[in-house]
């Protein structure tokens, strides 16, 4: 059994469109807002006897934030024919992964997958009104990397991560219903240390 946990930092792209009624919607892809993110895990080394074979729940964050302008199709609202607003999109996911990982003379490459469930949280201000709305999807990641043997119980390494969730989160200003569908798939890259036993 180990137990491991990393900080990093991700950049991906957010794929995201605004649409609101009487203004149309707009498309962007928020590539470059990015964040911290972080992980922490419980992982079982050879399970059933299955050799370089290691299973796994682990818990992900990570912080993105970003800004998009929408464009009006039915002419100025409120005296504006466009608006930009700035978005922060927190994500705490549970994952549950399969992952290969040979050891060779205590180094250990690694290449994996998981499935799991995002909690994703979606806050945003624009034109002097602000608005947040939770959500939960299915999320899924593939992971690479490696780690090395410190001593005979400790390691550190380094993972390269993609992530992946989707969902629409509603917010109202003035009482206009506003939705935002959200692809949200952040690249990351985190040093990780372990406790092995």
């Amino acid at each position: 059994m180990r137990l491991e946990g990393g900080v990093g930092y991700n950049n991906g792209g957010t794929d995201t469109t605004v649409s609101s009624p009487g203004v149309g919607s707009v498309s962007t892809n928020l590539l470059g807002g990015g964040g911290i993110t972080a992980d922490a895990g419980i992982w079982f080394d050879s399970p059933l006897g299955l050799p370089d074979i290691s299973l796994g729940a682990q818990y992900l964050y990570f912080s993105d934030s970003g800004s998009i302008t929408a464009s009006s199709s039915a002419g100025p609202i409120l005296g504006l024919t466009s608006a930009t607003a700035n978005l922060n999109l927190i994500t705490n996911a549970m994952m549950f992964n399969a992952e290969w990982r040979p050891s060779i003379s205590g180094f250990h490459p690694f290449l994996g997958t998981g499935v799991g469930v995002a909690f994703g949280t979606l806050s945003g201000s624009a034109l002097g009104f602000s608005a947040s709305n939770s959500q939960t999807s299915v999320a899924g990641q593939v992971f690479l990397g490696f780690d090395y043997d410190l001593t005979s119980n400790i390691y550190a390494g380094v993972t390269g991560r993609f992530f992946i969730s989707e969902a629409t989160y509603h917010a109202a200003n003035i009482g206009i219903p506003n939705n935002i569908d959200i692809t949200n798939r952040p690249i990351s890259l985190t040093a990780h240390l372990g406790l092995q036993f």
